[in-house]
């Protein structure tokens, strides 16, 4: 009962995500048309797929904190489902292109609580099996990425009026994610059980030993207490300075930052380029993108085994390497491309720079999640990985109107990535001594 009751719960989180990967894979393709539906435009495409992002900046640390207070990610994810089933209803709903956006905002809110589960991951796990556990749940979104556009295809010929609501292919999406998040709410509220339960009897046999420890040496246990005593005293501002403002834990931030805002910069420039200069159909561009989500998941699956042998440290620079090499190729490539129909040479040597490109993204995605849990306080994770998601939703929103804004100077749009990657790179070797698990009594507790 107590290894079926764990698995329920991580099949849970991996679905979980693997809905986040279904979400954006069926509302993006047809956002756009359902926008001009009610009169929108590309203006309102881009707030649209930013008020996403957008809310989950303030949602994710906010249920970050409350996880890491109350200890009960069941509630939070319930809560959290709440409004991503309103706001999946919103957008089905249609009514005006600023009602649509509206949905979004408040699906938003719910993506909240993917740092939640992941902290809750985090917090009850050993630090050796971290790592494989977090990369095999993150295989769950990516491969609802590559399924996402099976859905399309299914509601393609949908044409049925429910009440005043039209059910199409624009709007069926939103509909689709309404009962999908719902279906999500009925399994976390009868199978998912909070993960620290299942690590009580342990802990409770841990403290058991301690007191043991601390009769036989009374002074030097007292002393290792007062450490974690003092560190835990003063106002919470001060707490969080002490905690986050230090150079290894900014360089995980950065590079998180670095990576997501050059993947989607690269995203928003990818469908316009192939079709300016390689003249691709969005057939052609939809069988590039999967193959890339397919990359990825193998990717994930193989850090699943890697990570037990290689350091986060060493995956994280692995990362930044990679994504380095790949960029500098662009940037000599791009500026002498040019337009080409059937041109295999010129198909590859765009594509194998890309593919290589999304083939490194893994392991600095991975790298950082793992090294914030053992660089900061294990009690406080919530709120870490809050502050990443937040991090990661800063970038998402600001990849796109750079790629947009600076499509074709490749020297502007690729440099800045260039120059971005190289500042993590520097300060990820500045702070590599410290980028390992740091002793229980040198943490910080922010509750």
């Amino acid at each position: 009962m107590f290894v079926s009751s764990l698995r329920l719960s991580y099949i849970v989180i991996f679905f979980l995500n693997f809905l986040t990967g279904v979400e954006y894979a069926v509302i993006l393709p047809t956002a756009l048309q359902f926008l001009q539906r009610y009169g929108g435009n590309q203006v309102e495409l881009g707030f649209c797929l930013s008020a996403y992002s957008f809310s989950s900046l303030f949602s994710s640390p906010i249920m970050g904190r409350w996880s890491d207070r109350t200890n009960n990610t069941k509630l939070i994810i319930i809560i959290a489902n709440f409004f991503q089933i309103i706001g999946s209803f919103m957008y089905f709903m249609g009514v005006s292109s600023w009602f649509i956006i509206g949905g979004r905002l408040v699906a938003g809110i719910g993506l909240g609580v993917v740092s939640v589960t992941f902290s809750d991951v985090i917090k009850n796990t050993n630090p050796d099996e971290r790592s494989p556990i977090l990369s095999r749940i993150m295989v769950g979104r990516q491969i609802g990425m590559i399924i996402g556009p099976v859905f399309n295809f299914i509601m393609l010929n949908l044409n049925y009026d429910i009440g005043p609501f039209l059910l199409d292919k624009l709007s069926a999406p939103g509909l689709l994610m309404t009962g999908a998040w719902t279906l999500l709410q009925i399994i976390v509220i009868f199978f998912y059980t909070n993960l620290n339960k299942f690590n009580k009897k342990e802990s409770e046999t841990s403290d058991e030993q301690t007191g043991l420890l601390a009769s036989d040496n009374d002074a030097q246990s007292y002393n290792t207490i007062q450490v974690v005593d003092n560190s835990q005293t003063g106002p919470f501002v001060l707490r969080f300075y002490n905690e986050y403002i230090r150079d290894e834990v900014i360089a995980v931030y950065c590079s998180t930052f670095t990576v997501f805002f050059m993947q989607t910069v690269l995203e928003t420039m990818l469908t316009p380029f192939t079709r300016d200069y390689f003249n691709w159909s969005d057939i052609q561009n939809s069988i590039l993108y999967g193959l890339a989500g397919l990359e990825i998941m193998i990717v994930f699956l193989l850090l699943s085994f890697l990570s037990k042998k290689i350091k986060d440290r060493n995956l994280l620079m692995i990362g930044i390497i990679g994504n380095l090499l790949t960029l500098i190729f662009l940037i000599v490539y791009l500026p002498m491309a040019e337009p080409s129909k059937g041109n295999i040479e010129q198909y590859l040597l765009f594509i194998i720079p890309v593919f290589g490109n999304v083939f490194s993204l893994p392991f600095i995605v991975l790298a950082s999640i793992s090294l914030l849990s053992k660089i900061t306080s294990v009690d406080s994770q919530g709120l870490t990985q809050g502050i990443r998601r937040t991090v990661v939703g800063l970038a998402c929103i600001l990849g796109p109107n750079w790629g947009g804004v600076f499509y074709k100077q490749w020297y502007i749009m690729i440099g800045t990535l260039i120059l971005l990657l190289t500042m993590s790179l520097i300060m990820s070797l500045i702070s590599f001594k410290k980028l390992v698990a740091r002793p229980i009594t040198s943490r910080l507790n922010l509750n």
